[in-house]
């Protein structure tokens, strides 16, 4: 079941909310992600002398990890400022990502290959057969996760060295990320939109449009945070852990037949005060885009339609606010 996000400009919940499973044949109406841009960041140079940095990751003293990828080399730069390398060989590296052992994964891109710099200093291929991988990320279970972005596709580099494929039917997903809930979210470049992948496979929209979404990264609160690279800024996806102003779906008797309509009407109210009226909220149907977006009135938005059948299993009817 999808979670709630909504619009935190002040807090940040402290607890992620709690998945439920569905039971039996019903509508539910959940209210989706706000998004905050980000603005009046200090920005303190500690690094110099790189050829198109691309990838950065950052371990728990404070070491920052940087994809030199002009110079196919990965560097870290210490909190004194000094500036090592510590992987050469690779072939343009985009994505880096560090575990809490301090072992660096590289998405060796132009290779193909994901590797491991070890805290000794010796590098390993992990995985290989990716086509144009960009992103990686490591949970704490040590899994590395990788966007192969010409197979539009993120798959699961397992400590045994299994690969298997988590998601598809990206287009071409560049950044990656990982929670300590195990939940992975995708930078989809071409699609505009971040996404998450549930560690059931399920995978869920959870931002919409942004203009080409290259990097994604998760904090401890599970709030996440999306480079909007051609709408130059950041955003902020914030997940509400505590009661938010969502209306169930008013429908029709629960059928009972399979295949019989459900009359619904579903409305959302995205958080008081946190909207002016002249927004849209995008509803969907199970997952998918249901006709365009509907304006906001009076902080909130509605839906009729008899789209629904009974089918056993429950479906769901979500909105969330559009970026404009």
């Amino acid at each position: 079941m999808m979670r709630s996000w909504i619009r935190k400009l002040f807090t940040r919940p402290a607890t992620r909310p709690a998945r439920k499973a569905p039971r039996g044949f019903r509508t539910v109406l959940e209210v989706l992600e706000d998004r905050r841009v980000l603005s009046s960041i200090v920005v303190t140079p500690i690094g110099s002398g790189f050829n198109y940095p691309y990838g950065v990751a950052v371990d728990a003293h404070g070491d920052v990890f940087v994809a030199d990828t002009g110079h196919s080399a990965v560097k870290e730069v210490l909190p004194d400022g000094t500036i090592t390398t510590i992987g050469s060989g690779f072939y343009n590296p985009y994505g880096v990502a560090v575990d809490a052992h301090g072992d660096v994964f590289v998405a060796d891109t132009f290779h193909g290959a994901v590797k491991e710099v070890l805290a000794d200093g010796t590098i390993k291929t992990i995985g290989s057969g990716f086509s144009y991988p960009q992103g990686v990320a490591v949970d704490a279970a040590g899994d590395v996760f990788v966007a192969d972005s010409n197979n539009n596709a993120v798959k699961e580099v397992l400590p045994d060295g299994a690969i298997k494929t988590i998601g598809s039917g990206f287009n071409t997903p560049y950044g990656v990320a990982a929670d300590a809930a195990g939940d992975v979210f995708v930078a989809d470049y071409l699609n505009n939109a971040v996404k998450e992948v549930l560690p059931d496979g399920t995978i869920e929209t959870i931002g919409s449009g942004f203009s080409h979404p290259e990097g994604v990264a998760v904090d401890a609160a599970g709030d996440v945070f999306v480079a909007d690279y051609s709408n130059n800024r950041v955003v902020e996806l914030s997940p509400q852990a505590t009661t938010t102003t969502t209306t169930a779906v008013a429908s029709s008797l629960n059928p009972s037949n399979y295949g019989q309509s459900v009359t619904f009407t579903a409305t959302v109210t995205p958080g008081t005060g946190t909207f002016d009226n002249g927004g849209t909220v995008q509803f969907a149907i199970d997952g998918t885009n249901y006709g365009s977006p509907v304006s906001l009135s009076v902080g909130s938005a509605t839906i009729s339609d008899s789209a629904l059948a009974a089918s056993g299993t429950a479906h769901t009817v979500s909105g969330w606010p559009k970026i404009t």
